[in-house]
């Protein structure tokens, strides 16, 4: 399978941790894809013959996918803190630094959060055999993709405004390219709304309206002040927030 890479434009296949059989291709600069395959015994083994690998070198700023051939057994992706009793490691956003998901028998999908990775090496494993399918991106190139970040902004001041209409105006800057940011709109623990799946580019600011819920109407309802609290959330980039009391 040949699928087109990141930035360098070098495709890339990894392996899928497996019990029977899985293929995948580090990065090359010229020749294209070197299979590297899963054999017997769980092992990751170089496709010009046997023996163990783990580790796979690749073009920092480059994509990543998982390429499953396993005619059975589902698999994943998954950052690890180590390899010796792999746990997953979270980035800032609270989830995994890098993920493939679940992929089914005879699938492929992209490694995401691959792009953004530093050079170095950065471990993962398998959730579903973690005890045995572990490995190591050798990464090398120092042309990592910038993280995304956002910041957030609560443009509303009349809280009698706001509950009238059932909207909130609001702005996202994106530093960075960010896309499928999240915004809440809270008061207390209680959400009042929410606006998924804004794609921004590097230096765009949207202003927009968080529409709030029925039970976010009747939060403010009645109130001559409040605090709402604004917090955008981004996959591979930290959290923003911000604060405004409506009188």
């Amino acid at each position: 399978m040949r699928l087109p890479g990141g930035r360098t434009g070098l495709p890339a296949l990894i392996a899928a941790c497996v019990v029977a059989g899985v293929a995948a291709v580090p990065a090359q600069a010229v020749s294209g894809n070197v299979e590297v395959e899963a054999a017997a015994g769980d092992v990751f083994q170089n496709g010009d013959g046997p023996g163990g690998a783990t580790d796979f070198n690749l073009v920092s700023g480059s994509t990543t996918i998982i390429d499953n051939i396993d005619p059975d057994t589902t698999h994943n992706v998954t950052a690890a803190k180590d390899t010796a009793f792999p746990v997953t490691l979270n980035g800032t956003d609270g989830k995994p630094l890098f993920s493939s998901g679940d992929v089914f028998p005879n699938n492929a999908a992209p490694i995401q959060g691959i792009q953004y990775l530093a050079d170095g090496e950065h471990h993962f494993y398998c959730t579903i055999h973690p005890s045995s399918m572990q490995g190591t991106f050798q990464i090398s190139g120092n042309d990592a993709v910038a993280r995304p970040k956002i910041t957030v902004a609560i443009k509303a001041s009349k809280l009698g405004k706001v509950a009238g209409k059932g909207k909130l105006p609001v702005s996202v800057h994106a530093v960075t390219q960010s896309n499928g940011v999240t915004l809440t709109a809270k008061l207390g623990k209680k959400t009042l709304g929410s606006v998924k799946g804004l794609n921004l580019s590097a230096g765009s600011t949207r202003k927009l309206s968080v529409k709030l819920t029925g039970a976010g109407k009747s939060a403010l309802k009645n109130k001559s002040k409040a605090t709402v609290k604004l917090l955008g959330s981004v996959r591979f980039g930290s959290p923003a927030s911000a604060s405004k009391k409506l009188g």
